[in-house]
């Protein structure tokens, strides 16, 4: 009997949650099912989380359960729509309950939410609105929010307002207070035919920005893109797309607030008074032309805010300024950086930099070190021998040959005569008189040819080195630079964010300090000196030495950071992909290699036209002649080298002989004629 009784109450469990599709559903709620169901498969973006949030009741328990709700009609109507999500997607679903204490997560979620669902209703205290905001605040504290994400918005109860003013007021506070443009809301509408004939439907409200120079980025009025049609199993009215593009690439001529830095070349600005006595900026540079060229394929109006000056703190202002929306988007060589995330949203980077150490360049090698360097020591070593070896075989083989009574020349048959021969033919020269007997002729010969290729390579490294003999050895490497006595001359923007950036970096700078007005004037010192180093961004360096034909330039090894500078929206603007867009084509067309050429040809044109109005003008450092090469006196050094040491040695064998005649030939022709002049004796 016991066994029946429970397979009895199992089965009136089971009869019982089967029926409950149905049984606690309205048909104005189950249309709402079938609707929400229609508009998560097919509007909402597949594959991808899903966020569903509902407000408090106000009298359940703080479990999180839907049971919490008891059979209160709006729990049912939850239930039953997260059932039919379920069975229907194959994502995830996330479900909340407004200012429950939600799970604690204690990373960072890199699960964006591509689609919301949040169902509101009026509370014992709080209006539709109210509970609207402060689901959407519990939910940004989240770190799955995703202000781009498609949000659909329910108000599960019939309302008494007017439908188009009530969607009117939540577009309005999501989009001030929240950045929400991405959003559809479902109100339930009940409308009277006549006097007797009423009709139901679930109308659908969105709004688009930028529609015209009047509408721009503030919600001026809704739209009803479509209503579900409370008939047989439903069905939308004219089954549009719910969340359609709402940016175009046609701002209508609407303006856009721009905060820029005065960057050499990257953003510069020229002030200049018009026919009618005002005066009126022209702004160019690098970033500047992109911001045009984007400003004019998207039909914008840029505003371009003044910015007092530059530095670290003016950076952090103009991201503040960006929260506060007192401007729309900033540049001006600001890089993609950590600290700078989360609080703005950067474009895509367009320029590249690098920010490097600049060293003095090795110095030149002296001509004469490079030109004993041609050849190892034990080559010279090898020479001599040779030409030693050399007079020695000549000498023997002239001498051998007379011995066996072969007419030999008498420029062989001595020392004296054989080293003059050997060493003529060694430096090239034509020697007295050629040998006669077949041997010598033929060592002669070969000799001839040694002494070819050797003077053939001699002469073409030595042309190469009186050209140019390089240069020593350079700093190459942080190590070696600080251990070196160079004095640190710096830009204090440059090195507050080498101090911001890398602190440890930073720390690690040990060499004496001196402080530079500008970059430039850092970068004309170091060109014009070179006795201190310097840090730079090579975008600003290579604009400045373009104007100079061979700059002596030289770096680090390793550069100390790299930098991708890029265009910086408010955190959670729409704005970024359709600039993202523009920003492709200018990187694909190669417009910012373009733009980079044109802004070096003007500088140079600057430069050259008024130069001695110019200061720094780094056109001081082109030098005549720097195309060509020109011998002088002093590429002829070893020359006169080898003629003064010529010179002496034969003013010492001059002097040798003098003093040998006076010496012993003068003695010895006296004593002969003492002999001669002496009687001879008589036999």
């Amino acid at each position: 009997m016991l066994r029946l009784l429970t397979l009895l109450v199992f089965g009136v469990l089971k009869f019982a949650l089967a029926s409950r599709d149905n049984g606690f559903l309205s048909g104005d709620q189950r249309h709402m099912v079938l609707c929400l169901g229609a508009i998560t498969t097919k509007h909402f973006t597949q594959g991808r989380a899903t966020f569903v949030s509902f407000p408090e009741e106000g009298r359940g328990t703080s479990q999180r359960k839907l049971t919490q709700f008891g059979t209160d009609s709006h729990a049912s109507l939850l239930y039953h729509i997260l059932q039919e999500m379920h069975e229907d997607m194959l994502w995830q679903i996330t479900t909340t309950c407004s200012r429950r204490t939600a799970l604690a997560v204690r990373h960072d979620d890199c699960w964006k939410m591509d689609n919301y669902i949040i169902f509101t209703w009026s509370g014992e205290k709080d209006s539709v609105t109210d509970n609207l905001g402060h689901q959407v605040e519990e939910l940004k504290q989240r770190n799955s929010w995703n202000n781009r994400a498609k949000f659909l918005v329910v108000l599960a109860e019939n309302i008494t307002e007017d439908a188009e003013q009530l969607a009117f007021t939540i577009m309005k506070e999501l989009w001030e207070f929240h950045r929400i443009l991405n959003v559809v809301v479902l109100i339930p509408q009940t409308r009277h035919m006549d006097l007797n004939t009423t009709t139901s439907t679930f109308d659908l409200y969105t709004w688009f920005p930028y529609q015209s120079e009047a509408k721009c980025a503030n919600v001026e009025d809704v739209v009803l893109i479509d209503s579900w049609v409370l008939e047989d199993e439903g069905h939308f009215l004219t089954n549009v797309h719910l969340f359609p593009t709402k940016i175009q690439k046609n701002f209508h001529g609407c303006p856009l607030k721009v905060s820029a830095i005065d960057v050499l070349p990257l953003f510069m600005r020229n002030n200049y008074t018009d026919e009618e006595n005002t005066t009126k900026h022209e702004y160019y540079g690098l970033e500047a032309e992109c911001c045009k060229f984007i400003a004019e394929t998207l039909n914008i109006t840029p505003i371009f805010l003044p910015v007092s000056s530059f530095g670290l703190d003016v950076r952090v202002n103009m991201l503040g300024d960006l929260v506060n929306g007192d401007t729309d988007v900033t540049f001006g060589a600001y890089p993609l950086h950590e600290l700078v995330y989360p609080h703005a949203d950067p474009t895509v980077s367009y320029i590249d930099s690098y920010m490097n150490w600049y060293v003095p360049c090795g110095k030149p090698v002296p001509r004469m070190e490079k030109i004993t360097e041609i050849f190892k020591a034990s080559v010279w070593l090898m020479l001599a021998l040779i030409f030693f070896l050399s007079v020695v075989v000549i000498w023997l083989g002239a001498k051998s040959a007379e011995t066996y009574g072969l007419k030999e020349s008498s420029s062989y048959t001595t020392i004296c005569n054989s080293t003059q021969n050997i060493w003529a033919i060694f430096i090239g020269l034509a020697a007295r008189d050629m040998p006669r007997t077949a041997k010598l002729r033929s060592y002669f010969c070969l000799f001839v040819w040694y002494c070819f290729i050797v003077s053939t390579l001699f002469q073409t490294y030595l042309t190469s080195f009186l050209v140019d003999p390089g240069v020593k050895e350079r700093i190459r490497t942080l190590e070696e630079l600080f251990q070196s006595d160079l004095v640190y001359h710096y830009h204090n923007e440059n090195d507050e964010y080498l101090k911001f950036s890398f602190p440890y970096y930073y720390s690690r700078i040990n060499l004496k300090r001196e402080e530079c007005d500008t970059t430039e004037d850092c970068l004309y010192d170091f060109l014009r000196i070179q006795t201190f180093t310097v840090i730079g961004h090579s975008f600003n360096v290579d604009y400045l030495i373009s104007i100079i034909k061979n700059p002596e330039l030289c770096t680090l090894d390793d550069a100390i950071y790299k930098l991708s500078f890029a265009m910086h929206f408010v955190k959670g603007s729409h704005l970024v992909d359709i600039f993202n867009d523009v920003i492709h084509g200018i990187l694909q067309g190669g417009l910012i290699g373009k733009w980079w050429n044109d802004l070096t040809t003007n500088y140079k044109l600057l430069c050259a036209y008024n130069h001695s109005y110019i200061f720094p003008n780094f056109a001081d450092f082109n030098h005549d002649g720097g195309d060509y090469f020109v011998f002088s006196v002093s590429h002829l050094q070893l020359a006169f080298y080898a003629i003064g040491v010529g010179s002496l040695v034969g003013f010492a064998v001059l002097a040798g002989e003098i003093l040998h005649y006076k010496l012993f030939e003068k003695k010895s022709r006296v004593l002969t004629h003492k002999l001669k002049s002496r009687p001879r004796d008589k036999f």
